[in-house]
């Protein structure tokens, strides 16, 4: 099964590149050891789960496009028909809860890494706090690569911060509170007396943008916090540096370009 889940996956450049390709270049053999496989099949999930979101992104352009032409023609004719956009909905919601569920499967990836039951690894839960707080105590067993924990730490709250947070909140909101709804195209005249249609926006934004975006940043924090993440086991003298690409792209092609973390020594 997990041979098909990365075949499938490592058609998307981007998506195996960055978490594929990214953990075949930091021998992960040789850094888990008998724990590799527990390690790549959580790490088989999350790949599933950031497929999906870009399978939603994908889905959700696709129809925006077929339903704004749609609602051009029919404002043009007189037709001006406000119809709730469900399609559209149900991909944006969709997204959102797979970001969480990637982050979800995402935390689960600590227990090969530290062992069991040594931080809450079922869920990403309070958006990543309690993982947070198991990294914290962590921290003070003996023999702990400091360094490395607190580096991840440091990840983890700057994209909490940056938009993580924010992402959360909004599927949440759509999850358990309030549906998305008065989601519609609107007839907007322009000034040569031209009829065009208004996208419907999430939050105030252009929808499609906020998704690029998010999805982006989701993708690229799964990298570094897988890389992170493994440094913990990392000796203290290696730590993950930037990958030069040349060095790479005979053996990864195309995909080579978002490998963004190599092994290196600690500078003296």
């Amino acid at each position: 099964m997990t041979d098909f889940i990365v075949k499938k996956i490592y058609d998307n450049d981007e998506i195996s590149g960055r978490i594929y390709c990214q953990l075949c270049n930091l021998y992960l053999d040789t850094i888990l050891h008998e724990e590799k496989d527990r390690f790549f099949s959580h790490a088989s999930s999350v790949m599933h789960k950031l497929y999906a979101t870009k399978y939603h992104l994908q889905n959700y352009k696709s129809i925006e496009k077929q339903q704004l032409q749609r609602a051009e023609d029919l404002f043009r004719k007189g037709k001006f028909e406000l119809r709730e956009q469900l399609e559209l909905i149900f991909e944006l919601e969709a997204f959102l809860f797979q970001i969480k569920s990637s982050l979800d499967m995402l935390a689960k990836l600590l227990s090969p890494i530290i062992g069991d039951n040594i931080v809450h690894t079922q869920t990403y839960k309070n958006k990543g706090e309690a993982l947070i707080t198991g990294l914290e105590r962590y921290k003070d067993r003996s023999g702990v690569n400091v360094v490395a924990v607190e580096r991840l730490i440091e990840l983890m709250r700057s994209d909490k911060d940056d938009w993580l947070s924010r992402v959360i909140d909004y599927r949440d909101t759509c999850s358990h509170f309030e549906a998305i709804r008065d989601y519609v195209f609107e007839p907007i005249k322009l000034p040569n007396g031209r009829i065009v249609a208004k996208k419907p926006s999430f939050k105030g934004m252009n929808t499609v943008e906020f998704m690029e975006t998010a999805y982006s940043n989701n993708l690229e924090y799964h990298q570094d916090f897988i890389v992170f993440a493994l440094a913990i086991k990392l000796p203290k003298t290696i730590v993950p540096i930037r990958q030069d690409f040349e060095k790479i792209k005979e053996e990864f092609g195309e995909a080579a370009k978002y490998v963004k973390w190599g092994l290196g020594f600690v500078k003296s």
